[in-house]
């Protein structure tokens, strides 16, 4: 089971994932737990995969493409498309010194062009972890994270992970907790939106939050 928890405006909101079916207590979507659409769960799926789509990506079902050495933004890095198994195309820019993955662009059904950009990459046991996370859609930072703490292995309670503790309440499950922050608000505001846009990462830098 791969749970966790994001606290927004206050309201605590839980997921978990068992590699099949996900399930989540939203108090803004409605009281209870909530199953999630399948047609979502092959994303979550994705998302609970820590080690990245480059690891054991022939056992995932991918394959790799080297599409060329480029300069992006005054630094050489390595152009590499990933074609999924039931999932959107990633071209992902490995940074050409460390081969750390520096950006991974997915074209997301519905929602466009969605940007992760990893820097501020430490050593963690050995292993370099990026500690700093952003989200770029339509040119707007949707979502920003900041990691003070990463562990590795940790001593954690067996029962974190059986789904009962999801239908207890929300303070049963323990879990790494990440906040949305307020930023600046948009300096300009999209009037005009073509049809089947998602409005949500448009409309959250608008409000101020990323």
């Amino acid at each position: 089971l791969f749970p966790y928890t994001t606290l927004f405006r206050s309201q605590t909101i839980v997921m978990a994932f068992d590699g099949k079916a996900a399930r989540m207590i939203n108090p803004m979507a409605g009281p209870g737990v909530i199953d999630v659409p399948a047609e979502q769960v092959e994303m979550i799926k994705d998302q609970s995969d820590i080690d990245g789509p480059l690891v054991d990506y022939k056992a995932k079902g991918s394959a790799i493409e080297f599409i060329g050495a480029e300069v992006v933004d005054g630094k050489p890095v390595i152009h590499l498309r990933i074609s999924r198994k039931m999932l959107p195309a990633q071209e992902v820019l490995l940074d050409a010194k460390t081969f750390l993955e520096a950006k991974v662009t997915t074209q997301v059904p519905g929602s466009g062009v969605l940007e992760t950009l990893l820097t501020d990459y430490r050593a963690v046991q050995g292993l370099m972890m990026p500690f700093s996370i952003k989200t770029v859609a339509a040119g707007m930072t949707v979502n920003e994270m900041k990691v003070d703490k990463i562990e590795i292995n940790p001593v954690v309670d067996n029962a974190v992970f059986i789904w009962p503790r999801l239908t207890a309440s929300v303070s049963a499950v323990p879990a790494a907790m990440f906040t949305m922050r307020r930023c600046p608000p948009a300096a300009v505001v999209p009037t005009e939106f073509a049809p089947g846009t998602n409005l949500v990462p448009v409309l959250m830098p608008v409000l101020g939050l990323c």
